[in-house]
């Protein structure tokens, strides 16, 4: 099982939490999970989230 939270970190309010119950790619968690993140967000994560730019964040 895969876990994502989406935090922000001015608030430290948790903005989504995610799971996917088979094997898939951070980023497509991502995309799964509805969230929208603004172009001048800061990302941190593991290198699955290297393309998220791509993907509209940034």
């Amino acid at each position: 099982m895969k876990t994502q939270v989406v935090i922000n970190v001015a608030t430290h309010m948790i903005m989504c939490v995610a799971t996917a119950f088979d094997s898939m790619h951070d980023l497509t968690l991502l995309r799964h999970s509805g969230v929208r993140l603004h172009p001048e967000t800061a990302l941190i994560g593991d290198a699955g989230y290297l393309n998220w730019i791509e993907f509209g964040g940034g």
